[in-house]
């Protein structure tokens, strides 16, 4: 069975919210996928969807998730 819209409005938002918390050192979901992985498309799309600016937030030491993607 599909999702109603009320279900989906309320999942996304609580997704949002979590992919908007950060850790202690500054860091989002985002910036562990880009750093440590899994490389799953699916993971990545899930967290730019709920949360966009993600892609240019900072860590503590002030990385974005792609100069930690670029470090590996």
């Amino acid at each position: 069975m599909l999702a109603t819209a009320s279900q989906w409005t309320g999942c996304t938002a609580k997704l949002s919210a979590a992919t908007s918390a950060a850790d202690p050192t500054g860091l989002l979901p985002l910036h562990y996928l880009a750093k440590w992985g899994p490389a799953d498309r699916l993971c990545l799309d899930i967290l730019l969807l709920t949360n966009q600016d993600a892609v240019l937030e900072r860590t503590g030491e002030g990385e974005t998730p792609l100069q930690l993607a670029l470090e590996g």
